[in-house]
């Protein structure tokens, strides 16, 4: 009875499985190439090219604003880099 209890808490390893990535007619196997498709793809995205003039005439008037950082919260997130952290 008890080897049978051990043997049902026996952790077994998941199966190791290739990872892909499939885009229309292109396969990425490779964790490199799968990796700097995605970067390049966000980079794209997010470029101003995408945007609309209206919108880019928004978002540098926003990004002109003064934004005030400082907290009286004591947390440890609000602390200075140290040398080590950077």
């Amino acid at each position: 009875m008890f080897g049978t209890q051990l043997e049902y808490l026996k952790v077994k390893a998941p199966p190791k499985n290739n990872k892909h990535l499939k885009l229309v007619n292109h396969i990425f196997s490779d964790k490199n190439k799968t990796s700097n498709f995605i970067g390049q793809t966000l980079s794209k995205n997010s470029s101003k090219k995408n945007l609309s003039p209206k919108f880019i005439a928004y978002k540098n008037t926003q990004e002109k604003k003064f934004l005030d950082f400082t907290s009286e919260i004591k947390e440890c997130y609000n602390d200075p880099f140290t040398l080590y952290e950077l």
